[in-house]
């Protein structure tokens, strides 16, 4: 394990290890364990250990992992006032998983790939939020399609894209042609969360 996912597992932990009970202020511990991962990327840089690749991956991990820790709250506020109804919201933490992409003969040969998800599920569609390469994209589609995994996203198509801008072994995010600013990230993410929310109804409505 490399220090910087060291760094990531101890956030995680805190961030989802109930801290405020114990009186932990998460903001401290997001901030800290941020400047020891900015260390550990230097650091590990110095010995020659971490590529540009490994940096935007890391990124890529961390958008994901910011973006659940963003729309969870709302979700658990959600689900409070509709109850056990059909717009009960289940969350899946993000993970890694590994697939097995096709390639096309004869020029590029099936690989395995990385991809890193979190899911929100209401009883008829998933908000899938995916963390590969360089990019963070969402996806909303039937929750009965979502173990089809990334060919079945590819082929829905990405409702919202974040993408990666390396400069000096720095990574800055783009929307939209736009900066990715913390006001526009948490605008888009609220945006996308009330139009998969709306989504969900009209589901319901349908199959009524």
């Amino acid at each position: 394990m490399s220090g910087t996912d060291l760094a990531r597992r101890i956030l995680r932990n805190f961030t989802h290890g109930g801290s405020e009970s114990s009186g932990v202020r998460k903001d401290y511990v997001e901030h800290l364990t941020n400047k020891s991962i900015a260390f550990l990327r230097s650091y590990e840089r110095g010995f020659g250990l971490l590529s540009e690749d490994d940096v935007v991956r890391d990124a890529t991990l961390r958008l994901v992992e910011k973006t659940f820790n963003l729309l969870e709250p709302y979700v658990v506020h959600f689900n409070s006032s509709v109850g056990a109804s059909a717009l009960l919201i289940a969350s899946t933490s993000p993970d890694e998983i590994i697939e097995t992409v096709e390639g096309e003969w004869p020029f590029r040969p099936s690989q395995d790939v990385s991809f890193y998800r979190a899911r929100f599920s209401t009883h008829k569609l998933s908000l899938i939020i995916r963390g590969s390469e360089d990019r963070v994209d969402f996806f909303i589609l039937p929750v009965d399609q979502v173990m089809s995994l990334s060919k079945t996203e590819d082929d829905f198509g990405a409702l919202m894209s974040f993408n990666s801008v390396v400069e000096d072994n720095k990574v800055s995010w783009i929307v939209e042609g736009k900066p990715l600013t913390d006001e526009r990230f948490e605008r888009y993410c609220l945006l996308t969360f009330d139009y998969f929310i709306k989504q969900s109804q009209d589901e319901l409505v349908r199959a009524s």
